[in-house]
């Protein structure tokens, strides 16, 4: 949720390669090209040069957005880095990303706030994208944190989600049917959501 591969700047690129190996390994004994890529759209035409053996719909990764145009650093994008990101994420999702994936308790997506989240997903709203997010909390701040996601996913009609979150449909209206449920279990929470598309 959140890291994703591409897209890659060359300032950053080394920054994104050993982050996002540290989190998935990947072994590679036909030695294909690994983050030879910048663009999102490169980087689905290298997945079509070695297809895989299932069908497969990408998102575009917040994390790495973020990560192109400012790498680790902390604190609020500047109207600039926003307009960037947003490039990103609008180039993303005319190559045939499905949607945007944030995982906002991971870095660098720990770093952005709200205003950030809002901008930088209002391309995907224009594709009829989805929006998944791990959101910041499933403990302690979990209402905030849900609030976020809700008001993200509903500013601009982008919806859907793991991480604690599962919406499906165009915008969160007033009367829409939501429910809830909790599973002891595992105390993971599933959303579930019949949303009519605004006129």
């Amino acid at each position: 949720c959140g890291v994703g591969a591409a897209p890659i700047s060359e300032e950053y690129r080394e920054d994104l390669k050993k982050y996002f190996l540290s989190m998935f390994p990947i072994e590679n004994p036909l030695n294909r090209p690994v983050f030879a890529w910048n663009t999102f759209g490169e980087y689905l035409d290298c997945l079509d040069r070695y297809p895989a053996a299932i069908n497969m719909g990408s998102l575009v990764s917040q994390g790495a957005v973020r990560l192109a145009v400012k790498g680790f650093q902390k604190g609020a994008a500047n109207a600039e880095e926003l307009r960037n990101m947003q490039e990103l994420v609008s180039e993303a999702m005319e190559a045939g990303a499905f949607g945007i994936s944030t995982g906002l308790n991971y870095l660098p997506g720990a770093f952005c706030d709200r205003k950030e989240l809002a901008e930088v997903t209002k391309p995907v709203s224009a594709y009829g994208g989805l929006y998944v997010s791990h959101i910041r909390t499933q403990s302690e701040g979990i209402f905030e944190a849900l609030d976020e996601a809700f008001a993200i996913a509903g500013d601009g009609g982008k919806v859907c989600g793991d991480g604690g979150i599962i919406l499906l449909g165009f915008s969160v209206a007033q009367d829409s049917d939501l429910t809830v449920e909790v599973d002891p279990l595992n105390f993971r929470l599933f959303f579930h959501a019949h949303l009519d598309p605004l006129p």
